[in-house]
């Protein structure tokens, strides 16, 4: 990153020098017509000790780090006992959100995402606030912060207590540093680019122990989606928690639920209840939490039930073919073992094509061939049909007694399967 060259911090991870993961992933994906999110964390700059590292952001600009009022003046980074024991940058400093925008920009105009997700876009988590710690363990009391609001209320946050009008004060003090920054990235990058956030269900709750008002984020228009975070297995716990989430969002936001069920090792079944109760909610998509956790059987799961790999034209076959509906299992098994087989005979016959097409008339190779490669393209599908179709002729029948089976919305959309 050559903003975090500038800044004189770490640029890059080690294990990554030399290579850059994040331009893979977009020039793949985009290739395969794939969107690319960037999950982008915001004031959470992990929990390696800062002490231990000279171009560690907080060694560096100490003062950017967010504390607890237990700890406002500790001349050593706080870490977060709740979240890892992770360090946190201070929302209310202007130049930490300065520094977070320039990496913003670096990625949006270097790499060209779909979208930006901000995660720990909020305060660092304190405890319950009925709790007697909830004060020592509240966040925010930085120098920048304490100065800021004494300017504006005349009283130093460190001498005011829960329950009070003064800290009904402090709380939407805070809340509006994040909703602000919220703001900022949205007139960066929107329209052009996407901006969705991770955000906790139980709206009361996020603004008490995180100071995150995403309910305000979403009335005032300042972001396209949420995805928000279904820390639980249970079925009804999760209803519920999406629920506050609807219910407390515009009809223009976009909700992508995360599901952590194979996070927190939860059954395959749990996982496919979850998913079926976002389609009820009339979702956007489901976002699966995480790569290293979704493991074979969930993909197994998910791939036989509620997704499915065809592609919008062999969809359209299933749709309108007239077929049993004790066939109906095996014959979309069947398609998906067709459709992969075909992609690779296309792919070979393309390239096949293309060598003879250029041998025959090299003056091609300097013009520009994108109406080439779709003729291409479509009479190699048509000869792969025909090829199919012959050798179809030779297997069993299915039997002339048939009748029409009416699709579920989920397979229409292209998500075939069993409902739980």
């Amino acid at each position: 990153s050559e903003v975090l060259s500038k800044y004189k911090i770490t640029s890059q991870r080690e294990e990554f020098v030399g290579f850059d993961p994040f331009d893979v992933w977009i020039t793949e994906a985009h290739k395969r017509n794939i969107k690319i999110y960037a999950w982008f964390e915001c004031f959470y700059v992990g929990n390696d000790n800062p002490l231990y590292n000279s171009k560690h952001i907080l060694s560096v600009y100490p003062q950017w780090g967010n504390v607890t009022k237990a700890n406002y003046s500790s001349e050593r980074p706080v870490s977060s006992p709740t979240e890892h024991n992770g360090y946190f940058l201070d929302p209310a400093n202007p130049v930490v959100q300065t520094y977070l925008l320039e990496v913003i920009n670096e990625l949006v105009s270097k790499y060209n995402p779909d979208g930006i997700n901000l995660d720990y876009i909020r305060y660092p988590q304190t405890v319950a606030k009925s709790s007697p710690n909830y004060e020592p363990t509240s966040w925010g009391f930085t120098k920048y912060a304490r100065d800021e609001f004494i300017g504006l209320y005349d009283i130093d946050p460190i001498n005011i207590q829960k329950n009070t009008q003064e800290w009904d004060y402090w709380d939407k003090y805070r809340q509006e540093k994040i909703s602000g920054f919220v703001q900022q990235v949205g007139n960066l990058i929107r329209p052009k680019t996407q901006l969705t956030a991770v955000i906790f269900p139980d709206r009361k709750k996020s603004l008490d122990t995180k100071m995150q008002d995403w309910k305000t984020w979403s009335a005032r228009g300042l972001i396209d989606g949420f995805t928000p975070l279904i820390l639980s297995c249970d079925y009804e716990t999760a209803k519920g928690l999406l629920a506050d989430v609807r219910n407390n969002s515009s009809k223009f936001i976009n909700i992508y639920p995360g599901i952590f069920v194979s996070f927190m090792n939860g059954s395959t079944d749990d996982m496919l209840r979850q998913i079926h109760m976002t389609r009820e909610f009339k979702t956007k998509g489901s976002v699966i939490f995480e790569y290293s956790h979704f493991t074979k059987p969930y993909i197994d799961a998910v791939t036989a039930s509620v997704f499915t790999p065809l592609g919008d034209k062999s969809l359209k076959k299933i749709e309108t073919a007239e077929i049993s509906s004790k066939k109906l299992q095996a014959y979309l098994d069947k398609a998906i073992r067709e459709f992969y087989n075909n992609e690779r005979l296309f792919t070979q016959a393309l390239s096949q094509k293309q060598e003879n097409l250029y041998a025959s008339k090299p003056e091609l190779i300097e013009k520009s061939i994108s109406s080439s490669e779709e003729t291409i393209m479509e009479e190699t599908k048509n000869n792969i049909t025909t090829e199919s179709t012959n050798k179809n002729k030779k297997e069993k029948r299915i039997k002339k007694k048939k009748h029409s089976v009416k699709f579920a919305p989920d397979i229409q959309q292209g998500n075939k399967g069993r409902f739980y």
